[in-house]
Parts: C-alpha cells; structure tokens; sequence
C-alpha cells in the first residue's frame, strides 16, 4: 500500500509539471507570433508624390501651346508659363469645372465671369520671358483656362486642362493666327494714307509752281491776243448846242 500511494504522489506532481509546461509553450508560441502579424499592417494607400511640373508657352498669334494636357487631381502642380510673344499676357486657370465660357463674351463679360468663379492660379506675364508658379490641383474634373488681356479672349487664345481624366473629344481650340494681324494692317494703312497725301500735296504745289513760271503765249510762237478796248461811257442826255 506505500508503494502505490508514493507512484500515486509521483505521478500526480509530475503530470501537473507537465500541464504547466505545455500551458507555458502555448503561450509562448501565442506571444511570440504576436509581434509578426503587427508587422503585417499596410501603409497608407495614398503615399505622397513629388510636385508636377506643366509648361504653358504664349506664342504669337494669340495662342497656348501646352506641355500636357493632363495632371493628377489634389496635388501640387509647379507650372512655367513661358511668353514667347512681344506684348503681355495672362495665364488664368478659371476655377468652374466642365463649363465653356462662350466665345462671344466681351472683355467686361469675361472679367464678371473670373470674379464669379474665381481663378485656380493666375499669372500675369508682362513682357517675353518665362514666369514660374506652384498652385494646388483641384479634384478630378476639367477646366478652362484664358487669357484675360482685353480682346486677346476674343482672339482665341483659351485652352483646357483635365485633373484624372482626359479630356472630352469635342473640346476644340483653335490654332494660332498667323495672319498679319491688326498691327500690320495699322501700319500699312498708314503708310498707303502717307503716300496719298504726299501725291495730293505735290500736285497742288506743282500747280502753284506752275503757274508763277508759266511761259507767255508769244514765248510759244503763238499771237498774243489784243488787249480789250475799255467799255463805252453810258449815253445821257446830249447838251445843248
């Protein structure tokens, strides 16, 4: 009878030894898996991206001429707005997305136009030269953009800019005049006015001129007429004789 109680004391201790280093090897097993599936967590699934860059050139004949005619939408856009032209003009991306503003709209119609809407970046380009800036992409959409010096708006010189997207097929812009333009018109006008006034002005003199050094009738082998007799007194009534 001792020896089964003292198998019976051994045992017992030795199968709860057992039962606690499973429990421990468990539970270690549990922390230590714990840390790797922390590790697993995603970044964020929009990471930031570096600026773009976009290239708008004024060239004469009142036109854009774009380096793209897509960006990404909410993100910095560092622009360059080059003017190759002689007179001054301006970059002004209008902030009313998908809207057309009508060609037909007057210099003043088209000021009351960006002051309702407002203006997502406006550069004033002054003279020839390259004029930088940075601004903030709006959201997904598409946009107009002009230039508001007066008349030039008139003269076709607007473009569009897609943010996400492309841009809808039935947009047109129309392509640079590279007529003569207004100022050569001036210009020539002026001169052919010249000309006829210097014409105009010779004859007259010439004219003048003329007549001082006219050569007498008998210079030219002709007879010079005979003076007029003078005219005959009025007759009254005769004296008495």
């Amino acid at each position: 009878m001792r020896t089964s109680k003292f198998r019976l004391r051994t045992v017992v201790p030795a199968v709860a030894l057992v039962t606690i280093l499973v429990g421990l090897a468990v539970g270690g097993g549990i922390a230590w898996s714990a840390p790797s599936a922390r590790a697993e967590v995603p970044g964020p699934a929009n990471p930031p991206t570096s600026p773009q860059t976009y290239t708008v050139t004024a060239v004469p004949g009142y036109a854009f001429q774009e380096s793209t005619t897509q960006l990404q939408p909410n993100t910095t856009v560092s622009i360059s707005f080059v003017n190759a032209d002689v007179i001054a003009h301006t970059y002004t991306l209008i902030a009313a997305q998908g809207k057309v503003i009508p060609t037909s709209y007057s210099p003043s119609q088209l000021n009351a136009y960006e002051s309702q809407w407002g203006a997502i970046v406006w550069i004033n380009a002054t003279g020839t030269g390259t004029y930088p800036a940075t601004f903030q992409a709006p959201a997904k959409g598409w946009y107009e953009f002009v230039c508001m010096e007066p008349g030039h708006f008139q003269q076709a010189m607007y473009g569009f800019i897609a943010f996400g997207m492309a841009l809808p097929s039935n947009l047109t812009v129309s392509s640079p005049n590279v007529g003569a333009g207004w100022p050569v018109y001036v210009i020539t006008g002026t001169i052919v006015t010249l000309v006829i006034i210097t014409i105009v002005l010779g004859f007259v003199v010439g004219g003048r001129k003329g007549a001082q050094h006219e050569m007498p009738p008998e210079r030219l082998g002709y007879p010079e007429s005979p003076p007029a007799a003078p005219p005959l007194p009025p007759e009254g009534p005769k004296p008495p004789v």
